[in-house]
């Protein structure tokens, strides 16, 4: 209960001040944004659409090998549908990880069954050791029921993970990140607008939705809220 209302209390200030950075549209965050993306060339943004898409299609599969002390069984069609239980004792993982490719240590207890109603307990610990500079956001603890949480893998993947004794393999297919990425395909006339414009971005992870975080600007009121007002 305190985990939950601490959770409730920082998203609570969070969103008050991002809000309240937006609505004003002379605020210094958001004449900030504004400047850095209409410094963006043509050249710059087709460029920045590329990569997006190309990051937007690495997050559709998430695959790996496992070594070390363990056992470990589990199948899922998302987080409300999946079975398994086991271990691994701080093993180590060789693969692709969130846009991220490297090797990280991986030490969990798992079990439980989730249909429809969810009975699947997790006890998960990961430490980035060696990869791209990204694989080093993805550092990781968390002990509860496996709900939302995406930090181990989407709610809405499809796949499995089976390490026996010494050695294993894991893979996950996003559903949600291959809508993702059929959307961003459709957002290219959108590199062209300006900062106010709408962005297909679903899994609100493209270059537009880090400079909205640098500068406190709230991820969904460009797409959802003030759509209307924009194209008056």
């Amino acid at each position: 209960m305190k985990r939950l209302i601490s959770s409730l209390a920082v998203v609570a200030l969070a969103a008050t001040g991002c809000q309240h950075s937006y609505k004003f549209q002379s605020s210094p965050e958001f004449q900030q944004y504004s400047e850095e993306v209409n410094q963006w060339t043509g050249t710059e943004k087709v460029g920045i659409y590329l990569k997006d898409r190309f990051l937007d299609l690495a997050d559709i599969v998430q695959a790996d090998l496992s070594v070390g002390d363990g056992f470990l069984v589990n199948a899922h069609a998302t987080k409300w549908l999946q079975a398994g239980g086991g271990y691994m004792n701080h093993g180590l993982r060789w693969g692709l990880l969130k846009r991220s490719a490297g090797t990280w240590s991986d030490d969990r207890v798992e079990g439980g069954v989730a249909a429809g109603f969810n009975l699947y307990w997790v006890d998960i610990k990961r430490l980035p050791v060696w990869g791209t500079s990204t694989l080093f956001q993805n550092e990781f603890a968390y002990e509860g029921p496996d709900y939302l949480n995406n930090h181990d893998r989407h709610w809405s993947d499809v796949g499995g993970n089976l390490h026996f004794a010494f050695i294993g393999a894991n893979l996950n297919a996003s559903p949600y990140e291959a809508v993702d990425f059929l959307l961003g395909i459709l957002a290219l006339p959108t590199i062209y607008a300006g900062p106010l414009s709408p962005e297909m971005d679903l899994g609100d992870d493209d270059t537009r939705a880090v400079l909205r975080e640098k500068y406190c600007l709230p991820h969904y009121e460009y797409t959802l809220e003030h759509w209307d007002a924009w194209h008056r």
